[in-house]
């Protein structure tokens, strides 16, 4: 476990840009892959997008401050390119380095070829030169309650500064959360929990290994810039080269963080079963359980903790979710007619 998509950028020069731009649309002319322009100057290249790597140029005439290229990468594509279900471990670094300059070894060539580029460095096939804009720190669950699981992680809590995804009811036209999905959009990270099986029958037609995502659940925190930029400072690192990120206790400590603050690390049960607990805890007063079961109805009638917040009154609501957490209970209930008393965390 460590991380899935990254993305990189890498400031330029105004004379090393132009020439980078021309020796990218020298190989892609002779292959099948396209170029196409994103707004007034920035452009495109799908050279690459069959092994995971997109690669765009920015220019600085148009709406950025300077000239520069910007990469995604799924990086377990660059060792099969039909590869969307591993997530990439800190210890495959090497390797996808290594892998990453052997993929833009054509481009190198037609650009060092060039006279007028003697003088000009060419390093964009070395990983470690590129800077962290963005990176999705990930990790597979398997669980043959895949849908059980996605049901109540659905009814979690959304927090002040984040925003629920969800799309527009193409029958009730009425905005509605994702069917698959739990997404939070942030202003540092975006947060998201998701049926994998599903994901890829909607983006991968036919896809041969669909089978082997049948219970797979998917974590991720999206790490965005201003993320990343304050894992740089937090951590006193010189630079936010991907090698920084990549350490698999900090990726889980930051996903178990996230994971704790919009879900929960409570146990599930159902009303009843929740309700037991609470009642049977020696260390609460009366008081406190009767406020917890209260809360614990106003849940199970709104069927969800993001749903309630919007019908309670006072200002504990957030403080009576991390308690009923720290006494091993999740706030939302499993439906009774499920017929299933209890889920782990």
């Amino acid at each position: 476990m460590s991380f899935h998509t990254v993305e990189l950028h890498k400031q330029l020069d105004s004379p090393t840009f132009w020439s980078l731009q021309k020796a990218l649309n020298k190989v892609t002319s002779k292959t099948t892959a396209s170029i196409y322009q994103i707004g007034k100057n920035a452009y495109r290249f799908t050279l690459f997008d069959a092994h995971g790597v997109k690669v765009t140029l920015k220019s600085r005439y148009c709406d950025y401050h300077k000239d520069e290229i910007c990469i995604v990468i799924n990086p377990q594509r660059l060792k099969d390119a039909n590869e969307f279900l591993k997530i990439t471990s800190g210890s495959e670094y090497t390797l996808i380095s290594k892998l990453f300059t052997k993929l833009l070894k054509p481009i190198k060539e037609v650009f060092q070829k060039r006279r007028k580029n003697k003088h000009l460095r060419f390093d964009f096939d070395l990983l470690h030169t590129y800077q962290v804009r963005r990176i999705d720190l990930a990790v597979n669950i398997n669980t043959e309650f895949k849908v059980y699981y996605i049901e109540l992680i659905k009814r979690a809590n959304v927090p002040n500064g984040f925003v629920l995804g969800g799309k527009q009811d193409e029958k009730g036209h009425r905005w509605k959360p994702y069917d698959d999905s739990f997404y939070l959009k942030g202003n540092s990270v975006n947060f998201q929990i998701y049926d994998k099986e599903s994901q890829l029958s909607r983006q991968h037609d036919n896809y041969s290994r669909i089978e082997d995502a049948k219970n797979l659940i998917r974590v991720e925190v999206q790490c965005l810039k201003n993320k990343t930029d304050y894992m740089k400072i937090s951590n006193d690192w010189d630079s936010k080269s991907l090698v920084n990120f990549v350490d698999k206790e900090r990726s889980l400590k930051t996903i178990k963080f996230y994971y704790n603050k919009f879900i929960g690390l409570g146990d599930y049960f159902t009303l009843a079963g929740a309700k037991a607990q609470v009642r049977g805890n020696a260390k609460l007063t009366d008081k406190t359980k009767e406020q917890l079961v209260a809360f614990l109805e106003l849940i199970n009638e709104r069927r969800g903790i993001w749903k309630a917040r919007e019908d309670y009154e006072g200002n504990d609501f957030d403080k009576l979710i991390q308690r009923l957490n720290k006494i091993g209970i999740n706030p939302v209930t499993i439906p009774v007619q499920w017929k299933i008393p209890y889920c782990y965390c």
